[in-house]
């Protein structure tokens, strides 16, 4: 997968990234000591993050596409 995204890398530019990061951190995991309370939260700080980088989610699933396709997961 990474030699895949490689072969694009000259074809993708930089995102300014958002100035907030997601609401929820790596830290408020890691006192999670259920294993179910941990996957829940575990899904609210990945959707956290990709939220704050709404003004890029057209740019990011056009790469995620090519890259897809040149892996033929179509």
């Amino acid at each position: 997968m990474i030699q895949t995204v490689t072969h694009f890398s000259d074809q993708f530019n930089w995102l300014e990234p958002p100035i907030q990061n997601g609401l929820i951190t790596v830290a408020d995991l890691i006192p999670q000591t259920d294993i179910y309370e941990l996957q829940q939260l575990s899904v609210k700080w990945a959707r956290s993050i990709w939220d704050s980088w709404h003004v890029h989610h057209s740019v990011i699933h056009k790469w995620a596409n090519k890259i897809k396709e040149h892996l033929n997961l179509y």
